[in-house]
């Protein structure tokens, strides 16, 4: 692309020159002088055009178009000095830095739309255009725009836009979230900046060229909305089953966040999300039950049980009581799969643990089973969710599941009663 200028004329007006060519034309014919003030695109310094340029390479008059001559006693007296003067018009677009004004208002709008959805998601949003830094970009974009909208700030804004998307990569790389979610929206981030590369890579641009980087940046924000909610949808709709689970279950909660089973020798400190409910609630019971709760977030409900089984009985071990179970629980199922099965210490002791697939009257569930042994009597921790919410449950539950805690009782403590 040739170079452009910006002439400054006699009367103060300025105006743009597209090429080397034309600025040659407007001298051969007379329209400025070698004293008229000159500025390349891009630089911020004026130059007188007898200083920038070897005039005497351009001392052919005449009109290049016509071939016609003008002679140099016939050029405006007011345009032989640079000074203000009487106004001319040569045909010529006058510099404008709608560019700038546009990417400086399309920021107020980004910082606009950056806080609304910080406010709305909050400062732990998992998103990774988000986060606790959202506050500062959008006070950024706040800044850079007034500067851009004033005519100033133009290169430092790339710089702040190039720093904006390898953030949101780094952050795309460094939380591995190589998700069908993150590489969309990481896409749209690229379109975004290229929507702000078009309207600022040059100081003066065409209109064409000014709706051409508005309608890219647009583009980018509706590609990032929508990305954004088709993902959120199971979020949301999961957020709606955890309000109904709670109001299911909060008739039936207590106020206890400790477990101090004296007899059954156990006790445990309940984390935060998990309410204890009373054992005669409709979700979850056993004639062994020594806790129910529930977590109202991910809509689980865990049980813990304590049975006393003698060593005549034909379970004589974990993996014996973990089977004797499945055997009892896959009875009333549609489908029942033992999906893996691990040591884990529980209780202070050696334990094992089974994840679970069921389901059951048309619903899907996925769970987990923790049991160990002291003596003739089996421990269990059970829980179970719907299908499709493993990933975060299975965190609550282990930590639910360190909480648990056998004190020491002699061997004669074994008993049926217990």
């Amino acid at each position: 692309m040739s170079a452009q200028y910006k002439i400054s004329l006699p009367d103060g007006n300025e105006y743009m020159v597209n090429d080397l060519a034309e600025l040659q034309r407007l001298y051969r014919q007379g329209q400025v002088t070698a004293d008229v003030l000159v500025q390349p695109v891009g630089r911020y310094q004026w130059y007188p055009l007898k200083e920038f340029f070897n005039l005497s390479e351009w001392e052919t008059f005449g009109d290049i178009g016509t071939g016609k001559s003008i002679p140099r006693d016939t050029v405006d007296p007011a345009a032989a000095y640079y000074g203000h003067g009487p106004s001319k018009n040569i045909g010529l677009e006058k510099p404008s830095i709608r560019g700038m004004r546009a990417a400086g208002i399309l920021l107020f709008i980004n910082a606009l739309i950056v806080l609304t959805s910080f406010a709305y998601r909050g400062f732990h949003s998992s998103d990774i255009t988000l986060g606790p830094t959202a506050p500062v970009v959008a006070i950024m974009d706040v800044i850079v725009g007034i500067a851009l909208v004033t005519g100033h700030w133009r290169a430092f804004s790339l710089v702040r836009l190039g720093i904006g998307v390898l953030g949101v990569g780094g952050r795309f790389f460094a939380n591995g979230q190589f998700t069908t979610q993150a590489a969309l929206g990481a896409v749209f981030q690229l379109i975004f900046l290229a929507g702000f590369a078009i309207l600022l890579s040059s100081e003066v641009i065409s209109l064409v060229r000014t709706i051409l980087g508005v309608a890219t940046v647009g583009f980018a924000w509706v590609g990032i909305s929508i990305v954004a909610f088709v993902f959120s949808l199971p979020t949301m709709r999961h957020n709606a089953e955890a309000a109904r689970f709670l109001k299911d279950v909060q008739p039936y909660a207590k106020p206890d966040r400790q477990l101090k089973d004296v007899e059954a020798g156990i006790t445990m400190d309940l984390p935060e999300e998990w309410l204890m409910l009373k054992t005669d609630n409709p979700f979850m019971t056993s004639p062994h039950t020594r806790m129910v709760i529930a977590n109202s977030k991910e809509g689980a409900l865990a049980i813990l049980i304590m049975q006393y089984l003698p060593s005549m009985t034909s379970v004589q071990s974990v993996d014996d009581y973990i089977s004797s179970v499945e055997e009892n629980v896959s009875k009333g199922t549609t489908s029942f799969k033992e999906i893996t099965r691990s040591r884990v210490t529980f209780g202070n002791d050696d334990a094992e643990r089974v994840e679970l697939a069921w389901e059951r009257d048309k619903n899907k569930y996925h769970g987990w089973r923790t049991v160990c042994k002291r003596g003739d009597v089996y421990y269990m921790l059970s829980c179970r969710i719907l299908e499709g919410r493993q990933d975060t449950a299975f965190v609550k539950y282990k930590e639910l599941e360190s909480r648990f805690t056998l004190t020491t009782f002699s061997e004669d403590q074994n008993s049926p009663n217990r």
